[in-house]
């Protein structure tokens, strides 16, 4: 009697494929791979852009993004954490890039609360990529439900969220950074939190893309900045005199006004 592995590796030919690779030769090698390997619902995008196109006008989304982490105008991380929102389930990235730099790459791609299939080196390995589907079809058959996946399921208008950003419920979370020599924190990176009045603490992929599509990014980055400042100011006057990280969205680098407003915030 085959096991529930060697099933499930015979039964991949269901899954619903996105390719994202801006070289047209790489993406077309990808989509036939999938294609021999008995994969019949495949489809591609030349860029983050047109894939998030293709995701919004999907029908039932895509079990699976096949995405490379290098491309032009939008890079694969940054699709990465917007796709997260619509529909896919599961993500595997492909790059040329250094294993040690993959590595580093997937952490990041983590801390978006993204369920990655695992990371692949170009060229791509066949059996590697073959046992990472089977791995999402295993896991589509255990059922799994727990209280952050829900969350970042859950659909927040942006009317919900421009009230929330009113009512000052987005906090900055300060993750701690030390010296390796000595072991004594000698900085932080600043993180973006909900404190939703029912849900509770809420992650970035809970709010960050429907701010960003509504045009609300700004007034967080200005928000969560105002606060970390006054806390920095706070942290000096008891000689704690550390380093801060920002995080900032794309779309709001893009802001050319943005950097005097963080001026006129670190002076006050």
């Amino acid at each position: 009697m085959p096991t529930l592995i060697e099933t499930t590796r015979n039964a991949i030919s269901d899954l619903k494929i996105l390719v994202v690779e801006d070289q047209a030769f790489q993406r077309n090698l990808l989509v036939g791979v999938l294609n021999h390997l008995g994969i019949a619902a495949v489809e591609s995008a030349a860029d983050g852009l047109s894939a998030l196109a293709v995701l919004e006008r999907s029908q039932g989304g895509f079990d699976v993004a096949v995405c490379d982490l290098r491309m032009d105008g939008m890079d694969g991380i940054e699709f990465i954490r917007r796709a997260a929102t619509l529909r896919v389930g599961s993500f595997i990235v492909t790059s040329a890039i250094e294993s040690t730099l993959l590595m580093s790459a997937e952490a990041v791609l983590r801390s978006f609360d993204t369920q990655l299939l695992g990371v692949l080196t170009k060229p791509v390995d066949i059996e590697r990529l073959k046992d990472m589907l089977a791995d999402c079809k295993l896991k589509r058959t255990i059922p799994h439900k727990t209280r952050r996946s829900s969350v970042r399921d859950r659909s927040h208008s942006a009317s919900e969220i421009g009230k929330a950003l009113e009512k000052a419920e987005f906090i900055p979370y300060f993750q701690p950074k030390f010296c390796l020599d000595t072991g004594i924190p000698n900085g932080a990176e600043m993180l973006a939190r909900w404190v939703h009045p029912s849900l509770g603490l809420l992650p970035p992929a809970a709010f960050i893309p429907t701010m960003e599509s509504a045009n609300l990014i700004d007034a967080l980055s200005d928000s969560i900045f105002s606060t970390a400042m006054i806390c920095a100011k706070a942290w000096s006057q008891i000689g704690c005199d550390i380093g801060m990280a920002l995080n900032l969205s794309p779309l709001t680098l893009q802001n050319t006004d943005m950097p005097n407003r963080l001026g006129e915030l670190v002076r006050f």
